[in-house]
């Protein structure tokens, strides 16, 4: 399995927000400045984050970014799959492209690999990295 930059980017941007908002929107060029990602790749990363309502935007002098859930409702999965979409690739899923028993067996196992990636995924919080971060949990990075 790949990630890129961009969730990578996109998770750094999110942390951000959830540690540096204290309520007030976060501005672009500071998140860029904290994280070192260039400006205009952070754009394109939180316009996708904005897609896919992990983040919201402030317009004004003090406008921003802020979280659109508080960081203990906002989840790994759903930051990650508004950047990337699927973690598996559809296509590795599609039951119509196996046309042997070995192929089906295939689709199954890649199936199964998305459901426990999401469910994962999908119980690791912002509020609990934040809190590895906190406690300097070096180790947490090994069980995602």
């Amino acid at each position: 399995m790949t990630f890129t930059a961009k969730e990578d980017y996109g998770l750094r941007a999110v942390l951000d927000i959830a540690v540096y908002s204290k309520g007030e929107p976060v501005q672009a060029n500071e998140i860029a400045a904290r994280q070192n990602i260039p400006d205009q790749f952070l754009e394109q990363v939180i316009a996708q984050l904005r897609r896919g309502e992990v983040v919201r935007s402030i317009r004004g002098k003090s406008g921003g970014y802020l979280l659109t859930r508080t960081p203990e409702l906002t989840y790994l999965g759903q930051i990650l799959r508004s950047l990337s979409g699927s973690l598996v690739p559809e296509s590795l899923m599609d039951t119509q492209r196996a046309s042997t028993v070995e192929g089906q067996a295939v689709v199954g196992i890649w199936r199964d690999i998305d459901l426990q990636l999401r469910s994962h995924l999908d119980d690791v919080s912002v509020a609990d990295i934040i809190t590895r971060i906190d406690g300097n949990d070096s180790s947490f990075m090994m069980h995602i």
